[in-house]
């Protein structure tokens, strides 16, 4: 196979996923995936911080209208500076979206691990990071949630296909790190509360 169009793949991927896993050749290992994930976030939160930056400037252009002279000028700095933080928020993510494909590909591969999978990390890491085409469309309200929601069932299908798991082993390698996420989040929240407690 050779290099794959983004949007190619994309269509791919959410229409024909039994076969898009089926064929994904061996030989394609990390870059290919963390490219197509990251092109995918990137344009999933570009629309959102393009939304905000939009939102922001109107804000001070309406504001500044309202009150004019020295403020405008001052609303002027001050949506330059949003405009930034904006900018530098987006930079941010994508790294920690990056990072995060990683390592949720490695939680999600020490189940496989424990479930019987025998394919390397290579193998869940290409699942992992293909499965996260739906949510191009994640900012969309409602469409967002079945996006994450058809994101999981991908992800179930790969895993399946790629590590030669039954689909019920599948499942839970795919949502007991998810699970084991929730319980270390609800665990750190009571350890807090108890700690306010006690001051």
């Amino acid at each position: 196979m050779k290099k794959m169009k983004y949007f190619k793949t994309w269509t791919q991927v959410v229409f024909a996923p039994m076969e898009f896993w089926e064929e994904l050749p061996k030989k394609i290992r990390y870059k290919e995936p963390t490219i197509f994930a990251i092109k995918t976030f990137a344009i999933m939160m570009g629309v959102v911080f393009f939304m905000l930056a939009v939102m922001a400037a109107l804000f001070s252009g309406i504001t500044g209208t309202i009150f004019g002279g020295t403020e405008l000028a001052v609303l002027g700095t001050l949506g330059a500076g949003v405009f930034f933080l904006i900018l530098l928020a987006y930079l941010v993510m994508l790294l920690l979206q990056w990072a995060g494909l990683y390592i949720g590909a490695g939680m999600t591969h020490l189940f496989v691990l424990l479930l019987g999978g025998k394919q390397r990390y290579q193998e869940t890491f290409k699942v992992y990071s293909y499965s996260f085409a739906p949510m191009l469309i994640g900012f969309i309200p409602v469409l967002g949630s079945l996006a994450g929601i058809y994101s999981l069932v991908l992800m179930i299908m790969g895993v399946h296909v790629r590590q030669k798991l039954s689909v019920g082993k599948a499942i839970a390698a795919a949502l007991l790190p998810a699970a084991v996420f929730i319980l270390f989040i609800f665990f750190i929240i009571m350890e807090m509360v108890l700690l306010a407690k006690l001051v």
